[in-house]
């Protein structure tokens, strides 16, 4: 796993030019997750993966290997009984390995979502996923500032970005965010 950041200098131009980038990267994929919590021993209970035309390439519920807390259900509606014959992670961790290795995987807050990857992956007894996660969250966060600085700008939430570009995010699931973080990587490489 490799989570690349953005340079030291933001700027709106830059968070442009690395969303069309971006864009013209034929292996990049755009995920999420949804998960039972943010600790140290949280598991994912649902993924998606989708590819640059938006094609889901994978989404499913994943079976945790304890109950989803309440506070977690609470974001995302995702209860224990959604995930009770739902494939556990080694079951669908092949497929996940042919949608994300040696790939750009781009994630609005990669460095929560790829950690979920790697703590799910050693719950679960499995390889690390072997791709190059970049965030979206900090491109939008360059872009929304738009001038030249030297500390990070303020972050927003995927609602907020979506927002900005008049995208619909459907209720807090896996394929809908994927799809909303597509979809601001787009309207940051428009410059609208």
């Amino acid at each position: 796993m490799r989570l690349e950041t953005l340079p030291l200098l933001f700027d709106r131009d830059s968070a442009i030019a690395w969303s069309q980038a971006v864009l013209q990267t034929e292996n990049v994929v755009f995920l999420d997750t949804e998960t039972t919590g943010l600790n140290g021993d949280s598991e994912i209970v649902e993924i998606a993966v989708i590819d640059r035309n938006g094609a889901a390439l994978l989404d499913t519920f994943v079976k945790p290997t304890r109950p989803i807390p309440l506070a977690a259900t609470a974001i995302h509606g995702i209860y224990d009984h959604h995930v009770a014959q739902a494939p556990q992670w080694c079951d669908i961790y092949p497929t996940v390995v042919s949608a994300c290795n040696d790939r750009l995987v781009v994630i609005y807050n990669a460095e929560f979502d790829s950690r979920l990857i790697e703590q799910t992956c050693r719950l679960a007894g499995t390889s690390m996923i072997k791709a190059t996660y970049r965030c979206a969250m900090q491109a939008y966060a360059c872009y929304y500032a738009g001038l030249t600085g030297r500390t990070r700008p303020k972050l927003h939430k995927l609602q907020s970005a979506a927002n900005a570009f008049r995208l619909e995010v459907p209720g807090h699931r896996a394929l809908g965010d994927a799809q909303a973080c597509l979809g601001v990587v787009r309207g940051m490489a428009n410059g609208r």
